[in-house]
């Protein structure tokens, strides 16, 4: 053991004294990360070598950010006697409901089960209505 530590062949950083069973395990451990982190810093420097024939001085940007120029679609607001007709096909099945149209807005009353309420809204907004003051009392 003595001669294998004091092997010309190895450099003096890669002399390990080994005291306990634990001790060693531990160094052992600790070499294993250093050499998963050299590999790592070798594998990074071979990924910038495409970099090698680029100018150190220039930071050109190449990246290019397509700019949308087109204009959104307008957001479709249903007339109040459309949305009078389909609000009212959409709450005839919820009795204890009541829906009222004024300027796209839709506006509910009344009382309803919590499991019902998604459906209903699903429905009235299907209608496209401007916006739905929900005034509703739930249920459980």
């Amino acid at each position: 053991m003595e001669s294998l530590m004091r092997s010309p062949k190895l450099p003096a950083a890669s002399v390990v004294c080994l005291t306990s069973k634990k001790d060693f395990i531990y160094k052992v451990n600790l070499m294993k990360q250093f050499i998963y982190l050299l590999l790592a810093v070798c594998i990074t420097g071979t990924q910038l070598s495409s970099c090698k024939g680029k100018d150190a001085g220039t930071n050109k940007d190449t990246t290019t950010v397509s700019q949308d120029t087109s204009t959104p679609a307008p957001v479709v607001i249903a007339p109040d006697t459309t949305l009078n007709n389909s609000v009212r096909d959409a709450t005839k099945d919820y009795p204890g409901v009541n829906a009222s149209v004024n300027n796209g807005e839709v506006t509910l009353t009344g009382k309803i089960k919590r499991e019902r309420l998604p459906k209903l809204m699903e429905s009235i907004q299907a209608s496209h209505p401007k916006k739905v003051n929900n005034n509703l009392t739930i249920e459980p």
